[in-house]
């Protein structure tokens, strides 16, 4: 599973890097807003998660980082102000697979409702 994700992942990426949204029509710029969006949502919640599994792992101490935070730094290029835990990180909400829809499970997520 992990390596059908990273190719996904990958691919998308790649998909993205081509993306001339002046090429686009308004219906199209709309769709493609609200699908990266959400897919931002998703990514941040997969990256709080695996931040984490990491930490309960010890990986950041097996290392050499003093902290989660100095560990995804490093591994990741991101800047700390970006990184889960850091003051100015404003998180993301815990998600949950969409329903199934009529032709099966649905591809993305959607933040949890309070109840």
């Amino acid at each position: 599973m992990v390596t059908v994700l990273v190719e996904q992942l990958s691919s998308v990426s790649d998909d993205l890097a081509g993306l001339e949204p002046w090429r686009s029509t308004g219906a199209e710029v709309r769709e493609l807003v609200t699908s990266v969006q959400r897919a931002r949502t998703c990514l941040d919640a997969a990256m709080s998660r695996l931040s984490g599994a990491a930490d309960d792992m010890g990986l950041p101490t097996d290392d050499g980082a003093t902290s989660i935070t100095t560990w995804l730094a490093n591994l990741t290029g991101m800047s700390r102000a970006r990184l889960p835990g850091w003051p100015g990180w404003h998180g993301c909400p815990p998600i949950t697979p969409r329903p199934p829809g009529p032709h099966g499970p649905r591809v993305g997520c959607r933040p949890t409702r309070p109840a």
